[in-house]
């Protein structure tokens, strides 16, 4: 199971164990992982994980949380190469660490400091009531109560910043991020603003905006006035005022970039490319961009009638009549009825063939080369159905992510009868092993 770049790589497996508590059953998730050799290296034992980047985005390590216990540091051969001295722990750019003691995990109250991997030394004590987050792979931006400040991760050099970041990541060639005045805990029940901060700790847009977003693919949203616009990479306003506007977003490694924006003025919808060039001119049509599906939208016309646009190059392709919602590049679906998302039936555009529902259920596309209607918790089996438009063997599927960057996932997580595993585009099995467990007292 080779990654898209021939480097290592870790893929997660997962078993569902049925816990006896207090007479009933309790299903509890547990995570391993399988190397690009195919073999279990690292057993089902982990409540969760998390994959680390390098400064070039590209998956470095992972971060793996045992029940009760410190969090471990593993390479992507499955060796253990620290164990954090928390139980709690987040990416901290490139071959560091953020640990962190969780005081208040729904108010996000935390007492963080930074592990160094290289040293296996905290450069930053864990300090009551400090947060961090990462800003780019070589800057963190350290929150205390007094004040913000940008850590460089190479030189331990400290700047001190105007304003409480309220979006923290920086695309490389950002201009700025945007901050609030006020303390983030008061933000947004003063009349602090919003402006932005650039990397030296300045205002560059004085903070006299109601929100604002972060850097995305070149352009900011922000919001002043009662209406949304955009800022650009020289901090000019452009591309028109909106009532509302929704930003579109893939995911390609670590990085969310822009594809496209949903936007509303009055009773009218319209959809701008990542380049706020006009795909979908503002009218009275209905736009619906699904974050499942994250480069397609579908647009209705009054008549009913549909297309699925792809993003970020904006292409339209006709959907046969009753379908409007679009699942990915390969699939759409129709609706059960006028006031509900269910669909009775799905249709491949690859193939030109329609499949019937057994039951009115809720789709999603899998990548490209699939679709899936129904949940497991449902009563009724899900049903996947394959871009030839049949019904597939598997009950679930989920798209595994690659490590590199921009690159097309090759693999897909499914369950099949008593079996569990990774198979590849073609629904060959890649790896399988039993999914009934039940852990014992």
């Amino acid at each position: 199971m080779p990654a898209a770049d021939g480097k290592p790589m870790l893929w997660p497996t997962r078993l569902t164990y049925s816990v006896p508590t207090y007479g009933y059953q309790l299903e509890v998730d547990r995570y391993g992982f399988v190397d690009v050799s195919g073999a279990l290296v690292v057993p089902e034992r982990y409540d969760g994980y998390e994959y680390c980047p390098d400064a070039a985005g590209r998956t470095a390590f992972v971060l793996a949380f045992p029940p009760g216990g410190r969090v471990d540091v593993l390479d992507l051969t499955g060796k253990r190469i620290a164990r954090m001295p928390t139980e709690s722990a987040d990416c901290g750019g490139a071959d560091h660490v953020i640990v962190m003691d969780v005081i208040d995990g729904e108010s996000g109250l935390v007492n963080s400091g930074l592990f160094d991997l290289a040293t296996k030394k905290l450069v930053l004590p864990v300090k009551t009531n400090r947060r961090i987050e990462v800003v780019d792979a070589h800057t963190l931006n350290v929150s205390e109560a007094r004040g913000e400040f940008f850590y460089d991760l190479a030189t331990g050099k400290r700047t001190p910043h105007a304003g409480w970041l309220l979006a923290a990541g920086l695309e490389p060639d950002a201009p700025a991020a945007p901050a609030a005045a006020a303390w983030a805990e008061t933000y947004p029940d003063t009349d602090a603003g919003v402006g932005f901060v650039d990397r030296s700790g300045s205002w560059v847009v004085q903070p006299n905006l109601t929100d604002a977003d972060e850097f995305t693919s070149g352009y900011a949203v922000i919001q002043e006035f009662g209406h949304y616009t955009f800022l650009d990479a020289d901090l000019a306003r452009v591309g028109g005022e909106w009532d509302e506007v929704v930003t579109v977003a893939v995911r390609s490694g670590d990085r969310y970039p822009t594809v496209g924006y949903e936007v509303t003025r009055g009773a009218e919808e319209g959809l701008l490319g990542p380049d706020l060039s006009v795909i979908v001119p503002p009218g009275p049509v209905a736009i619906e961009c699904p974050s499942e599906a994250e480069d397609v939208c579908s647009i209705v016309a009054a008549d009913g009638s549909a297309e699925l646009i792809a993003l970020p190059e904006g292409t339209r392709t006709p959907m046969p009549a009753g379908f409007t919602q679009a699942l990915s590049r390969a699939f759409v679906a129709d609706q059960d009825s006028p006031d509900r998302t269910d669909a009775a039936r799905v249709y491949s555009l690859v193939a030109a063939k329609a499949f019937e529902l057994p039951h009115p259920a809720t789709c999603t596309g899998v990548g490209t080369l699939w679709a899936r209607c129904g949940q497991d918790w449902e009563s009724v089996s899900p049903v996947v159905v394959d871009r030839h438009g049949n019904r597939a063997p598997f009950r679930s599927i989920e798209a595994v992510a690659d490590p590199a960057p921009g690159a097309e996932g090759a693999y897909y997580w499914v369950t099949a009868g008593r079996y569990q595993g990774f198979v590849d585009a073609e629904g060959a099995w890649r790896y399988q092993e039993s999914r009934f467990t039940q852990l014992e007292d």
